[in-house]
């Protein structure tokens, strides 16, 4: 049921922009506000008069209660919140959209039931060129229209300072819902904080990854509020990165092939599931710009997954013969498949065996027998009889 608010709007918005020249000048450090808010209700002589004023009105409003110490539950994580916490959110909040604007969020706020978050994972290797839905809860999106955030900032910081020849060119964006909590500092641990879509989200960047094929992976993921919510940033996770990957462009129609993948695989069983995301884990490190011996070793560790679940002997003249006659229309093709598997294979037991590959291996270019073996992985896992595998 939605919440009666009976807060004096008016004399908030009037409150706050009283308060609004005391915010420090642009170029001050990013903390200083934080500071000068939390001096208003620890060290008032440290502060300035019109924080402190704004700080009591918002503790004389009844409505406002849920912000007086209380720990606000987010998703997967809980932090204390106060007056003085609020009052750095409707200064900054109102220096964006007006006095005004912002007690109105704070309002929509305190009548909500539930908050919608963005769980963003940023990833390099496609650029969209518009935002694509892929499934019903997860768009990927030019990271160019991410906001910018705390959250996007501090990233974009860390990804500048450890990876030179890369950046984040697209983001997954998984809408979340979550009740709105306020508890008490002790009732917080037995508070059920759900969990980060971090699996789903992994699994989607693989499908991605078939279309084409392309290699995608993650720098890092956030969990941000929506704009109107009083709710602070929330701790990120940073992916190790492997490799590179080369950027290619992404459109409508190849987000569509994906949503299409990403649909059939998330109707198999855990153990299908498990075993083609491994399939698709493998193929993704191959084409990420490693070393020969390193491509040709997660290549065949690719194949073997899909044509030798079984794990017999006669490995390879078995995986010859699956993947003929699983990806072959005609003698002439299943011919064709054949001969790219054995060489395929023979990359993989030379890298297993001797450490080394090179680009050449007799007449053949290793390079483009391997781009062939990427392409040949992803139809693949892509084709739509993948209980054949089984």
């Amino acid at each position: 049921m939605k919440s009666i608010i009976v807060m004096n709007v008016d004399r908030l918005i009037e409150e706050l922009d009283a308060a609004l020249p005391a915010l420090p000048p642009e170029d001050a450090a990013p903390y200083t506000l934080g500071w000068l808010l939390k001096y208003a209700t620890m060290d008032p002589s440290k502060s300035d008069a019109r924080l402190i004023r704004f700080i009591t009105v918002l503790s004389e409003e009844p409505d406002l209660g849920s912000f007086n110490g209380y720990m606000q539950v987010g998703v997967s994580s809980a932090s204390r919140v106060e007056y003085a916490t609020l009052a750095g959110w409707l200064l900054r909040r109102s220096n964006s959209v007006g006095s005004e604007q912002a007690v109105l969020d704070m309002q929509r706020y305190l009548e909500a039931t539930a908050i919608t978050y963005s769980y963003i994972t940023a990833i390099a290797g496609i650029k969209p060129q518009d935002r694509y839905q892929i499934t019903t809860e997860v768009d990927l999106v030019p990271w160019d229209s991410i906001r910018d955030g705390f959250q996007k900032r501090s990233i974009s910081k860390m990804i500048d300072s450890r990876w030179v020849f890369q950046r984040p060119t697209a983001a997954l964006v998984c809408r979340v819902s979550r009740p709105k909590i306020h508890v008490k500092g002790g009732e917080s641990q037995h508070v059920d904080y759900g969990i980060f879509p971090h699996i789903q989200m992994h699994d989607v960047l693989l499908c991605l990854g078939l279309i084409g094929p392309t290699a995608p992976f993650s720098f890092a993921s956030w969990v941000e509020p929506p704009e109107w919510a009083p709710v602070g940033p929330s701790a990120w996770s940073v992916a190790e990165v492997q490799g590179r990957s080369d950027e290619k462009d992404w459109s409508e129609e190849n987000s569509s092939l994906a949503a299409e993948v990403y649909g059939k695989f998330l109707v198999l069983e855990k153990r299908e599931k498990d075993r083609f995301r491994l399939a698709m884990q493998r193929l993704n490190r191959a084409m990420r710009g490693r070393p020969l011996v390193d491509v040709a070793i997660d290549l065949g560790i690719a194949l073997e997954v899909l044509y030798l679940p079984d794990n017999n002997n006669e490995l390879m003249y078995r995986m010859q013969v699956r993947a003929a006659r699983y990806m072959g229309s005609t003698f002439a093709d299943r011919d064709q498949i054949s001969g790219l598997i054995k060489d395929l294979y023979r990359f993989r037991s030379k890298a297993v065996h001797t450490g080394k590959l090179s680009e050449k291996l007799g007449a053949l270019d290793v390079k483009e027998t391997l781009n062939k073996g990427f392409e040949f992985v992803s139809a693949t896992i892509r084709t739509s009889d993948i209980e054949w595998l089984s």
